[in-house]
């Protein structure tokens, strides 16, 4: 409904004309009514009660003090000029006069006090209607928002722990494995998106492999439509020289001018040697999944890709596939603190090499989770054994004693201070120093973690 503000005047005006239009009608009919009544004292100026009154009476009770003082005057008016016309013998006296005056002002007055009282009240309750109205609007799209968030997360819990396990199973597993130093498979590249989809909710992406010369032309992979490769794209190049997972942001189009750029997110596969394989563009994704958490979770899942990728180069020369895949998720457990901040710990276990410490051995490996790792290392007397709880600070590692513990006792029929086994612990930080000390400290000089903890730097 469009609102004209010249019908709205003109209607305002002649509201206007027709309220003095009614002065003037009511003040008439009231003394033409007198005149009738009382012809020989229309104006009862002898009588008790002075009835004329009524007419700047309801004219202030109806349009206020003004009016109703104009009424009284007009009404007073009309008596002098009947006075001196007529030659009338009734007097028009002071108190008579005050009478009609006081009367016509004070309910004058009492009809604009409540009428600035009722204003108040009305702006203030269109005010608060404008407010519940804008609540009512607002709350209806946090509905549909919540409804949509519901739909996106139903069995779906966007667990880092969880995409790992899967990111493990799907690739490490795959039969193409073993060509990955050479040339990364459209296979494997299709186990990747089909990752990114589930847990990123990308729409429209493709994935490129990157080398020596540079972004490959064609995708090894692609979700939705086509996506054209623009190699000067500057959010796509702003990603490459920083190695980070960049996406379109109000400090990033600032920077770099990224308005230009025709993808909303990049996303690269560095390992933790700071190699780059591969690089997935982004052109279309829910806006509900392009924020902060989903962007931290893809480029870990991107990080522990590339992991897998270097670890085939590691194995190829160490020949030890459960030390590579220690010293990798080592080295990317660091990455991960320092970059997004998630939590890892390493737990040392230093076991007598008799029955009861290989019963211990065989708790500890019950009670892996999917995630975690463990390198054991034999020497004469004691089973040296690196337990790496990715993911996991310190309410995690109490879960994880609590469960050895009552392991231990339901099995063994003992408890952990009672059994030939020595535990240590460490929080990884920042520090990489921090861990080769804690390994060094609690491992002996021959086992193959002391020996690489150099890789950690």
């Amino acid at each position: 409904m469009e609102f004209n503000r010249n019908s709205y005047e003109i209607t305002q005006q002649a509201a206007a004309w027709f309220s003095w239009l009614e002065v003037a009608v009511i003040t008439t009919l009231v003394i033409v009514f007198c005149q009738l009544a009382k012809p020989d004292d229309p104006f009862f100026l002898n009588s008790t009660i002075a009835w004329p009154v009524v007419a700047p009476l309801l004219i202030s009770l109806r349009y206020g003090f003004f009016k109703g003082v104009v009424s009284a005057a007009l009404l007073l008016l009309i008596i002098v000029l009947w006075q001196r016309l007529n030659n009338d013998a009734n007097n028009l006296t002071p108190t008579y006069a005050i009478f009609i005056a006081i009367t016509s002002m004070v309910a004058g007055e009492f009809r604009d006090t409540w009428e600035r009282r009722l204003s108040r009240l009305q702006e203030s309750n269109q005010y608060r209607q404008l407010r519940l109205d804008e609540f009512t609007r607002s709350f209806h799209m946090l509905k549909v928002s919540h409804d949509r968030l519901e739909q996106q997360m139903a069995g779906h819990s966007l667990s880092l722990r969880e995409a790992l396990i899967n990111l493990r199973k799907n690739i490490q597993g795959s039969n193409q494995h073993q060509n990955l130093l050479s040339k990364i498979s459209s296979a494997v590249a299709n186990k990747i998106m089909a990752l990114f989809s589930e847990y990123g909710s990308i729409q429209q992406a493709a994935f490129y492999q990157y080398t020596e010369q540079g972004i490959q032309s064609e995708p090894l992979s692609r979700l939705g439509e086509d996506i054209t490769l623009i190699n000067d794209d500057p959010l796509l190049k702003h990603c490459i020289s920083t190695r980070q997972v960049v996406s379109i942001n109000p400090e990033l189009v600032k920077k770099i001018n990224a308005q230009h750029s025709k993808y909303m997110m990049c996303i690269p596969f560095i390992d933790s040697n700071d190699h780059l394989y591969a690089v997935v563009v982004v052109n279309s994704m829910p806006f509900l999944s392009f924020q902060e958490p989903v962007q931290k979770l893809l480029a870990v899942l991107a990080g522990h890709i590339a992991d897998l990728f270097s670890a085939i180069q590691v194995v190829d020369k160490l020949e030890d596939v459960e030390l590579t895949d220690m010293l990798v998720n080592l080295k990317r457990s660091l990455i991960n603190i320092n970059k997004h901040e998630l939590p890892s710990t390493v737990i040392s276990f230093n076991i007598e090499n008799n029955d009861a410490g290989y019963q211990v051995l065989s708790i500890i490996k019950q009670i892996r989770r999917g995630l975690d790792l463990i390198f054991e290392y034999q020497t004469d007397s004691t089973v040296e054994v690196i337990c790496l709880l990715p993911l996991t600070e310190l309410i995690g590692v109490e879960g994880y004693r609590n469960r050895l513990q009552e392991a231990c006792q339901s099995q063994l029929g003992m408890s952990l201070t009672q059994l030939p086994v020595e535990i240590n612990i460490h929080y990884m930080s920042k520090d990489p120093e921090l861990l080769q000390s804690f390994i060094r400290k609690h491992c002996s000089h021959e086992h193959p973690l002391v020996s690489y903890s150099g890789y950690f730097a």
